[in-house]
């Protein structure tokens, strides 16, 4: 019976990860796009560019580090900065990123 509320205890987190992936889809798409039209079309390829070096620094750096602190202060305190790191990207996007006029989609 113990093993089974365990099972349930972490069945939050996992409905947690779940959402987190639907949304990583939506990152790539609407995040290239927000990253091209907030700058001049010259500079287009490297404004996407920047925003894949993001994801890819926080693989290379965010993995190791996010390890190193849940071997130490355990993998619920990993989760709990992560959690902060995204309520302050998520301000800092609602604060400081300009809102773009709306954009005409092709149509099928």
């Amino acid at each position: 019976m113990s093993k089974f509320r365990k099972t349930l205890r972490s069945i939050p987190l996992m409905i947690a990860r779940i959402l987190s992936a639907f949304t990583h889809g939506t990152l790539f798409g609407v995040g290239s796009v927000v990253a091209a039209k907030l700058v001049s079309p010259d500079k287009q390829a490297s404004a996407i560019a920047m925003m894949f070096i993001g994801v890819t620094l926080a693989n290379i750096l965010g993995v190791p580090l996010g390890t190193f602190i849940g071997q130490g202060y355990g993998w619920h305190f990993t989760f709990l900065i992560v959690s902060c790191l995204g309520v302050f990207s998520l301000l800092a996007i609602v604060f400081f990123v300009p809102k773009l006029p709306n954009l005409e989609l092709p149509g099928f």
